[in-house]
């Protein structure tokens, strides 16, 4: 399991706690982002870091490869083959230096112990698969498959931090996909990359960026989502000087590898309230990992007075959306996108298929004063945006034929819409087909008054193998409360993807169950990492997953973050 560096540049600071300086905060100088950090590389010694994760622009020195693995016992997790992107083994052998040279490096890459993946000169891949033509790719296939058959090696794709699935699914012929993150909150793999790795000779590893001021307790709580989410490498980005920030946790990853690569899952273990959990079991005993994590929102709305006729708390639109990211600088000295209110969820912990005959079910209440033109409603399946049924007047070609409009939706509701939109967003027109292109019709607009609205899944264009993992809704003027949000399946089962909070009470956390099948009351459970036990009932155990703020001014709110809640997560060894 990779547990390693990229960017050979750390923190550094040598001098006391108390430097004696200090600086005006009325009055700050200016200063490039990476202060402090210098020229000094991680090592094995201080860091426990296994692996260097070499980067494109340069064909990785064979050199220095064996100077890391000889002085420092470090393999390289990839290397390069060529410095830039290829399309072609015409390129390949041009990029390499010509045909003999390629020839060398690949006999080398194939014998060499420390050598784990190679790379076709691909880094930052901001819709690089989206402007290329289907022979272009084709030929990029035969590029991997080349490089494969000559090295024995898998193949490795990176990609920036707005990487996302329908990047990727243009370039599933990789073995290896090894994207940036950034640790506002845990990487959606399981939405994103696992469908397209799943069941396939294939990995997800990834590239945190770490920064100085990123609690310890935070990255600890991604890295094991992460694990739950297929994730079994990570090579860090920058990252604080604080050596014992790496070690502590890949010690604990060590532990955990055998239990991660376990194929057998054990007995079902079901939780309540729901939660993420991943379950393996090793050497006769389970392993449990648990965690509160929680869908991310989009759009402009917020929460109402709990109403208390149906004791119910509402969620309220009525404001233009103004696309407001780190990619406009929040509107400070940027163009803003605007249109119409939209407000919803994805990226959900629980994403999944549904059967024949599901249903989404929304409440909804309008009133006469404050009526929107229209009521769209939309579902993210297989990644996309595309499935939508409507009231009142509305025509998905009027938000795709306005390029800022289509801009607008698009960065709206894709979080990393520039991963197929190019950073310049130059590749519009390539991303339209993820608007929608058509939509249900489902009259006119809903009377006033709290009513239910039920569309089938398959009116949205759904099929039973889509993986649903967001919900979504517009309108064009107006004022609408929002309740509750489900889907019921064909036998009137309901599940709530969205109700009153985001997050379950604290009163229901603080003795979350634990069902385990066949563990006997009074065996004891072990919390791996917190040094205590757990004594278990008949069948079951409780425990506390109230959690701690882990994201302070880095939740950025509901719209933009991770929101404001708190966060937990333990890690179960069960008799």
């Amino acid at each position: 399991m990779p547990w390693g560096v990229i960017y050979g540049h750390c923190a550094v600071y040598d001098g006391p706690a108390d430097p004696g300086q200090y600086v005006d905060l009325h009055n700050l100088p200016g200063w490039n982002m990476y202060d402090g950090y210098g020229s000094s590389t991680y090592t094995r010694t201080e860091n426990d870091f296994n692996c260097d994760r070499y980067v494109a622009a340069s064909i990785s020195s064979i050199k220095a490869l064996e100077k890391s693995w000889t002085e420092q016992n470090k393999y390289g997790s990839t290397v390069y083959v060529v410095p830039s992107p290829v399309f072609s083994l015409a390129e390949l052998e041009k990029g390499a230096g010509g045909k003999d040279k390629l020839k060398d490096y690949l006999a080398f890459a194939k014998t060499a112990p420390m050598v784990v993946s190679t790379a076709p000169g691909i880094e930052e891949a901001f819709g690089l698969f989206h402007e290329k033509s289907p022979t272009q790719l084709k030929g990029l296939e035969q590029v991997v498959e080349y490089l494969r058959k000559e090295t024995g090696k898998p193949v490795m794709v990176g990609h920036g931090g707005y990487w996302n699935r329908l990047e990727f699914e243009k370039a599933t012929f990789f073995d290896i996909f090894d994207p940036e993150t950034e640790p506002w909150y845990p990487a959606n793999l399981h939405t994103d990359l696992l469908p397209l790795v799943r069941g396939k000779d294939k990995a997800i590893w990834i590239r945190p960026q770490m920064y100085e001021d990123v609690p310890y307790e935070r990255w600890r709580f991604h890295v094991y989502v992460e694990l739950m989410r297929g994730c079994r490498g990570w090579q860090i980005a920058h990252g604080p000087g604080d050596a014992s920030l790496f070690r502590g946790l890949h010690a604990e990853m060590e532990y955990m590898k055998p239990i991660a690569y376990s194929q057998d899952p054990g007995p079902k273990i079901q939780i309540e309230p729901e939660m993420e959990q991943f379950s393996r079991k090793h050497n006769g005993k389970t392993y449990l990992i648990a965690a509160t994590t929680r869908g991310m929102t989009l759009g402009h709305w917020r929460w109402a007075k709990t109403d208390k006729e149906q004791d119910k708390r509402f969620r309220v639109t009525g404001k233009p959306h103004l696309h407001l990211s780190d990619a406009n600088s929040y509107g400070a000295d940027q163009k803003v996108d605007q249109g119409p209110s939209i407000y919803g969820i994805q990226y959900l912990p629980h994403a999944k298929t549904w059967p024949a005959g599901s249903k989404l079910v929304q409440w909804v209440r309008l009133d006469d004063k404050t009526r929107p033109e229209n009521l769209v409603a939309l579902v993210k399946a297989d990644g996309r945006w595309t499935h939508a049924a409507s009231w009142g007047k509305f025509e998905p070609a009027d938000w795709s034929k306005d390029p800022d409009r289509a801009m607008w939706f698009l960065r709206s509701f894709y979080r990393h819409a520039y991963g197929f939109l190019g950073w310049g967003g130059t590749l519009l027109e390539q991303g339209k087909q993820y608007m929608p292109q058509a939509r249900w019709s489902m009259g006119d607009l809903p009377k006033s008054g709290l009513i239910a609205l039920e569309v089938p899944l398959e009116k949205f264009g759904i099929t039973s193998d889509m993986l649903i993992d967001g919900i979504g809704f517009a309108h064009q003027g107006g004022r609408i409360e929002w309740g509750e949000t489900a889907v019921v399946d064909a036998a009137g089962q309901k599940t709530v993807i969205w109700g009153d909070y985001l997050e379950s009470s604290a009163d229901v956390l603080a003795k979350t169950k634990i069902t385990v099948p066949g563990l006997a009351k009074g065996a004891k459970v072990r919390v791996l990492f917190e040094d205590r036990e757990v004594v278990a009932e008949d069948g079951y155990f409780i425990d506390d997953f109230r959690g701690q703020d882990l994201y302070q001014r880095f939740g950025g709110g509901y719209s933009v973050g991770y929101g404001d809640g708190k966060v937990a997560l333990h890690v179960y060894e069960i008799p």
